[in-house]
């Protein structure tokens, strides 16, 4: 069951489940039961916990903040940024008696986000929850093994157009490229500094304002992935922006899972580096105190 708030930002999922509130609990908060149905904790899940992180094994995390319990109300609360630069999602989940069960409730809220968005996030909590009723159902791992996209978001403090203004002509200082200044000149990107671990791109075109669409092709192998980099407003005010990078594909490459994953893990930290670079160039423009509007 997925509900949305009125303003659109927050949503909430329950899911009943076949155990008593207790186990439930346990599944929920304990880090070795934790990991058997969505990732590995870093450590612990304790009141304040410092520099915690989820991990799904793929290139995917969770960073948390701010982490409640209260384990006799069963509540927990925290915030956390998806691969540690996303904007902060405030999460609750809490868990309360139902019949023979119990119900498992999760409410994802964040600022600035829309219907659509909470939507998708409402879709992927009920995935996450239906990976816990069977685990609490047979005791059976339950996580999903890795995923073939890769999404890295970060918010940057200025207006859209201002925002493609300042990187879409410094895409060389924010992304590594090969071959020219930008990506429609560009023959790769790389992702390490290493002469193997390069993308070749090809096929550049323009997906809509501020976005662009392209085939990146792994070094060493044949097919390619495809990546949609969209530099789009943020909230209703239009002062922010949202620049997310998305990358798909990564099973249909011409290689052994090992490979496959590998090469997803080498991505999603390239891009990850590229977001935080290109947030420090936002970053620059407001420092210079500029006021010009770009289009």
């Amino acid at each position: 069951e997925i509900r949305l708030g009125a303003d659109g930002e927050r949503v909430e999922v329950r899911a009943r489940v076949a155990a008593s509130p207790d186990e439930a609990w346990c599944a929920m908060t304990a880090r070795d039961r934790v990991e058997r149905w969505l990732g590995t904790l870093s450590a612990e899940l304790r009141r304040d916990a410092e520099g915690l992180r989820l991990d799904f094994g793929d290139g995917d995390f969770f960073e948390f903040e701010n982490v409640t319990l209260d384990a006799s109300a069963h509540r927990l609360a925290f915030g956390w940024r998806f691969m540690g630069c996303a904007p902060r999602d405030a999460i609750e989940l809490s868990v309360a008696p139902s019949g023979r069960g119990a119900v498992v409730k999760a409410s994802d809220a964040q600022p600035g986000r829309g219907r659509d968005a909470s939507l998708a996030l409402g879709s992927g909590w009920r995935d996450f929850l239906s990976r816990l009723q069977l685990h609490l159902a047979t005791g059976q791992r339950t996580r999903y093994d890795w995923r073939s996209d890769v999404d890295v978001a970060i918010e940057l403090p200025i207006p859209a157009a201002r925002a493609r203004g300042v990187l879409i002509p410094a895409a060389a200082d924010w992304l590594v490229l090969e071959g020219g200044e930008d990506l429609f000149a560009a023959r790769a990107l790389r992702l390490d500094g290493g002469g193997t671990s390069t993308l070749a791109i090809d096929g550049v075109e323009p997906a809509g304002n501020g976005s662009v669409r392209f085939n990146a092709r792994p070094a060493g192998l044949r097919r390619p992935t495809t990546c949609e980099m969209a530099i789009e407003p943020r909230g209703d005010d239009g002062n922010a922006t949202l620049l997310t990078i998305h990358q798909t594909g990564f099973r249909a490459l011409d290689a052994d899972d090992g490979v496959r994953r590998q090469w997803r893990s080498r991505c999603a930290i390239a891009w990850i580096a590229a977001a935080r670079r290109a947030r420090e160039l936002a970053d620059a423009e407001v420092a210079s105190g500029r006021t010009c509007t770009y289009r």
